[in-house]
């Protein structure tokens, strides 16, 4: 009869009794229990043992001495039963924050709970171990392997992670090109750094993504200082009030010139001179580290969603090179099917955008033919460059 050690406690990454850990240990004990990962705990000779599970289920006293193998999955399986058998804690700040988000972005309960497995996911190797121990018995088959975890139908996992679908469309999930086929739970990407945001304490939804985009700060010019595009700025003017403007779905501007002939300052100046908010997506970490075009069109994406009611928001989304280059932008976007997936997104976009540049080298003809208008900014004339140098200093 084989008997079994367990390591000595390690340190774990949060105290027991928080509700996060609490959640952690629900999937955790359901992979165990519905998945068919109980007797790989049990009989494998590593795996759940380099991680800190059994502290995780509160089975620590199981590391104390042998046991044999029939003695301890009784124990294993009467607590995960116990486990499962509670109600999931929804007064801990991630389901607090992913009620406000989904709220706001209209995402239905199926949706919350996997947005919500993919934060843990991320938090905890205790669920990531748990659950790459029994991937091979899924293979091509993650959204049963999902709802057994979650409690769901197999055919509702599938339509929420749906490259259609709203946590696809706002950037919050990715899927990657071999989810399909090879059922790996790293083909499900989270938006980076949101597992920990939405762990966090925050009040508002907008403070939630201030690390994705913001609120722009104001002009510092004047609509006077841009004399030499007035033309230009009054066909934008013109876009960007007609009598169809708040019905229209994908309007886009390309601005595009040399750095330093105003291009940021226009769209601010030109916002201000309408009287409606903008806002910037990020282009640089908390760290101050440039972002990479992949996250920064998600964040697009999720900007649009989050701004979707607000009729009289503007977004300035700056150094798109990156994004609409197919040079560079092949690696980052190959997850989502190339330029085709790109433009649905440009022709879908439910708040008016800017898009700034610093010159249209090598960007694909197919998403330039989908700005409403393009324009070349050039350097203005001495006497006005010295007047916005002043006036910005």
């Amino acid at each position: 009869m084989q008997t079994t050690t367990l390591p000595p406690q390690s340190q774990s990454q949060a105290p027991l009794n928080t509700g996060l850990n609490s959640l952690a240990a629900l999937w955790v004990a359901r992979v165990l229990l519905h998945a068919g990962g109980l007797r790989r705990f049990i009989l494998s000779a590593r795996g759940f043992y380099d991680t800190e599970v059994v502290y995780l289920l509160d089975l620590g006293h199981l590391a104390k001495g042998v046991h044999e193998d029939g003695e301890m999955e009784a124990v294993v399986r009467k607590r995960c039963q116990e486990i499962d058998s509670q109600p999931a804690d929804s007064g801990i700040p991630l389901t607090q924050n992913i009620l406000r988000l989904g709220d706001q972005l209209g995402l239905n309960e199926n949706e919350c709970q996997i947005l919500a497995f993919m934060a843990v996911y991320e938090l905890f190797v205790e669920l990531k171990e748990s659950l790459e121990s029994v991937l091979p018995r899924y293979r091509g088959q993650l959204p049963r392997l999902l709802a057994l975890v979650l409690n769901l139908r197999p055919e509702a996992v599938d339509k929420a992670l749906a490259r259609d679908g709203k946590l696809s469309n706002a950037g919050l999930i990715e899927k990657g090109t071999k989810y399909r086929l090879m059922g790996r739970l790293d083909e499900l990407e989270l938006l980076d750094g949101l597992a920990d945001t939405l762990a966090g304490e925050f009040g508002q939804v907008d403070s939630l993504f201030e690390n994705y985009f913001s609120k722009s700060s104001p002009a510092t010019l004047n609509i006077a200082d841009f004399a030499h595009v007035s033309t230009e700025v009054a066909r934008l003017t013109r876009l960007l009030t007609g009598p169809q403007s708040s019905q229209r779905r994908g309007v886009n501007i390309l601005l595009y010139g040399a750095p330093g002939v105003g291009k940021t300052e226009l769209v601010k100046t030109l916002a201000s001179s309408l009287g409606r908010p903008l806002y910037e997506v990020g282009s640089a970490d908390e760290d101050g580290d440039s972002v990479a075009g992949e996250k920064r069109f998600r964040c697009l994406r999720l900007c649009q969603y989050l701004l979707a009611d607000n009729q009289d928001a503007l977004i300035l989304f700056d150094e798109v090179e990156d994004v609409l280059s197919p040079i560079l932008a092949r690696a980052s976007l190959r997850r989502q099917s190339g330029k085709a997936w790109t433009n649905k997104q440009m022709e879908n976009a439910s708040v008016p955008t800017f898009w700034l540049s610093n010159n249209v080298f090598g960007m694909d003809p197919a998403h330039l033919r989908r700005f409403d208008y393009v324009l070349n900014l050039t350097p203005p004339p001495r006497e006005t460059r010295v007047r916005m140098f002043t006036q910005a200093c």
